[in-house]
């Protein structure tokens, strides 16, 4: 069975970094008790000494939107200024996600991966397992501007291995235009209110939910009933399969839709078109209504839940990670400056999410009143428990459940979907 392996490795490698001096650090010389000269002088020496070394260049990969793109920028700007070591901070931008997650393990075998990733906190795990991520030096770190929850998601085994860059849940956004012509006025908050609303939908001739077949929303399912993947052990337990069967029973009755049955690739594009009042989502739904749906009335809101004791859901959570072979220290300086508040600023702005430096985060509901629900929602954030092999658990996972879904013949229940994937994975 496969399981989480021990992050001896990662140790081992850090305890080698930091025992020598970083590359491009620059330490002042101390002169011998016997020199000639005055302690001015030999002060003038060291500052000689200190201006003279070569600044290094840094990259940071990233994947995004236009706004993500443009904050970047603006977060790379100034890193010379901020921190003479650093002469420039290059951006390497990645054409998508997919393309970022197939690259980046070959490019640090082969010594060419970026010195700094933004990567989702999803495969941190993973990443950290196969040696990829290293830990950041805390010691050069300014903590201070995130909540201690928001920092201690990506700490491993005690390490710190990335810092937040937003912090928000996974969510539901909803066309409160069509909820309120189908007669609803009630936000919904439970499976029980979601097959309700189903029905009166169906009625109308409309599906209730478009649902995207990812792993973050699955686990956020997963989750809203208490369940968990258990690093990939005994998935098959009774709360795990409720949890399925309430899912799959949705699909079965038609309330809930995939974007491809509704004949289009981007769901967003289904739902601003009002194909359906409800779709999985995230705070970035701010942005997509406002592009494709300015004059939408909507609202995010929390995950359902099977029950309030019971409601737990995904978060979706961005960090910096240094890359093996990287210089922990320099890249730890340089992320002070890459996740100051201008940048922030600039990715909430652009992009609507919920960010973790706080005094960027305090303004958010003023600016975006449709998240009034989410305000409590971190809360109930938790933990995946994926196993480390994140990346092909989700595929596996995606590829059973859409066999379940997809096919209106289909009779496999949620005990027979996670045996599939149980047996595929651990097998």
């Amino acid at each position: 069975m496969k399981r989480i392996k021990a992050l001896i490795a990662c140790g081992v490698l850090l305890s080698m970094l930091v025992g020598c001096a970083p590359v491009g650090v620059n330490t002042v010389p101390v002169a011998p008790e016997n020199a000639e000269g005055s302690a001015e002088e030999a002060a003038v020496t060291g500052s000689e000494a200190e201006t003279s070394a070569e600044p290094q260049k840094l990259t940071m990969g990233i994947w995004g939107i236009e706004s993500v793109v443009k904050a970047h920028e603006i977060a790379c700007e100034g890193i010379h200024e901020a921190i003479p070591e650093i002469s420039e901070m290059e951006l390497i931008v990645y054409p998508t996600a997919d393309e970022f997650f197939a690259t980046l393990p070959t490019q640090i075998a082969s010594g060419t991966a970026p010195d700094i990733v933004k990567c989702d906190y999803t495969y941190m795990y993973e990443y950290i397992d196969k040696g990829y991520f290293i830990p950041l030096d805390e010691s050069v770190l300014d903590l201070s501007p995130y909540t201690k929850e928001g920092v201690d998601v990506f700490r491993v085994d005690g390490q710190l291995y990335g810092i937040p860059i937003n912090a928000q849940p996974f969510c539901i956004c909803i066309n409160l235009d069509l909820w309120h012509e189908a007669g609803l006025t009630d936000i919904p908050e439970t499976y029980e209110d979601y097959l309700a609303a189903g029905e009166k939908f169906a009625e109308l001739g409309k599906p209730l939910w478009i649902f995207e077949n990812g792993i973050v929303y699955i686990n956020s399912v997963l989750q809203s009933f208490g369940g968990s993947w258990n690093r990939g052990e005994n998935i098959t337990n009774d709360t795990n399969v409720e949890a399925f069967d309430a899912l799959i029973d949705l699909f079965r009755k038609g309330y809930a839709v995939t974007p491809e049955s509704l004949g289009v690739a981007d769901a967003s594009t289904a739902f601003t078109q009002g194909q359906a009042p409800l779709i999985t989502a995230g705070p970035w739904y701010n942005s997509v209504v406002a592009a494709g749906a300015p004059d939408m009335n909507y609202a995010l809101i929390k995950w359902p839940a099977k029950s309030e004791e019971t409601r737990g859901f995904m978060p979706t959570i961005d960090g910096y990670f240094i890359v093996n072979g990287a210089d922990p220290a320099l890249c730890s300086k340089a992320l002070n400056h890459v996740d100051r508040k201008e940048f922030q600023e600039a990715f909430y702005n652009g992009v609507g999410a919920m960010m973790s430096n706080l005094e960027v985060r305090e303004f958010y509901f003023d600016k975006y009143p449709a998240a009034e629900n989410l305000k409590d929602a971190m809360q109930y954030i938790q933990d995946p428990m994926f196993p480390a092999e994140a990346s092909e658990f989700a595929g596996i996972v995606t590829t059973e459940l859409g066999k379940a879904i997809n096919d209106p013949s289909s009779t496999i229940t949620g005990k027979d979907f996670l045996e599939n994937v149980d047996k595929q994975f651990n097998n």
